[in-house]
């Protein structure tokens, strides 16, 4: 599950702006729920160096955070479209209703199962996993213990032919374009997902390029507008949210096309001029009525006025052989030459 916790009254006393004393039991409970793989949320009403000082405080008590005033590590906050309560299954703060009950009893809270007594009163607080998903989960752990084993020979000396990695699959399969495929600016990404019977989904975040672009509600499909989005190769991922706390990351990537289609110019010949046809030429600037040029290629570089009518080479100046002469322009007076 995906608990968010206060920090101040709640893991601490109340000292705020200071750091209060440990409640009793806070990091033996947090580091418990941490251990049995819940997903733990700093959501506090701290921030810069308070925040900062928080963070670090947990984590030399052992406590790494899946986020910090988030839902996810990579969620940016956009004012319009997104709201400022983050996306949890249960919430801890010392300002509930009731008063804060303690850590003792919140751990048996989360886990009824340790105190069959609390069955009953904390029905619905909690969700059973469905017994597709224990199912699966156990299957996954049979193949972790299996791929290890194989690992080994009979007398347990490790073997050094390295095996392939498991493949880590996945409850909820997701269509997306293949990487040949193509799409034009402006028209629309299709999305769609396929799940079993038994898997609740609850929310699909979709990023382009790291930059969160939709959010799905309560649906399998949809469709990811391009329109405004330079193009290119862009990575494709999309953050499927189970109702179960469980979450799945699916990336692709998909190549989107200019909507500008090229404007085809044609041309017409008005002059024509003699023009040396030994002279490679590299630049070229028609100045005061000559045309200015210079030439490469080594051992005949150069740098020529020309008269625009006749061709006439009026003054030249050959550059040294080693030099391989390129562009010009005319600055102030003055002619520059790369090379």
């Amino acid at each position: 599950m995906k608990i968010a916790v206060d920090f101040d009254g709640t893991i601490v006393e109340h000292r705020y702006p200071d750091i209060g004393k440990e409640m009793p039991f806070a990091f033996d409970t947090l580091r418990a729920l941490q251990d049995q793989r819940h997903q733990l949320i700093l959501w506090t009403f701290r921030s810069g160096k308070e925040l900062e000082e928080a963070v670090e405080y947990c984590r030399k008590n052992g406590i790494v955070f899946y986020a910090v005033n988030k839902s996810y590590p990579e969620e940016q906050f956009d004012e319009a479209t997104s709201s400022r309560k983050i996306q949890a299954d249960l919430f801890i703060d010392d300002r509930n209703i009731g008063g804060f009950p303690g850590w003792g009893r919140i751990y048996q809270m989360i886990n009824p199962h340790e105190n069959p007594g609390l069955e009953e009163e904390l029905k619905g607080i909690t969700k059973k996993r469905t017994l597709f998903q224990r199912l699966f989960r156990a299957i996954l752990i049979l193949l972790a213990v299996t791929v290890s084993y194989s690992c080994s020979n009979n007398n347990g000396i490790s073997s050094k032919r390295t095996q392939p990695a498991p493949e880590i699959f996945k409850l909820i399969k997701v269509s997306l374009p293949g990487p040949n495929e193509t799409i034009r600016s402006g028209d629309s990404i299709n999305l769609l997902l396929s799940k079993p019977d038994t898997v609740i989904v609850d929310s699909i975040q979709v990023f382009l390029n790291g930059k969160r672009q939709e959010t799905l509600i309560n649906t399998l499909c949809g469709s990811l507008p391009t329109g405004g989005i330079n193009p290119g190769k862009l990575g494709l991922r999309m953050r499927v949210f189970m109702a179960s706390g469980d979450s799945e990351t699916h990336t692709g990537q998909v190549t989107v096309l200019s909507d500008i289609v090229p404007v085809d110019y044609g041309y017409r010949v008005v002059s024509t001029y003699p023009h040396d046809v030994k002279a490679y030429t590299q630049g070229l600037q028609y100045s005061d009525g000559f045309l200015y040029e210079g030439t490469g290629n080594y051992n005949q570089s150069s740098l020529r006025k020309v008269d625009l009518e006749s061709g006439k080479v009026l003054k030249i100046r050959n550059l040294p052989g080693n030099l391989f002469g390129e562009g010009i322009t005319v600055f102030q007076n003055k002619i520059y030459q790369l090379t």
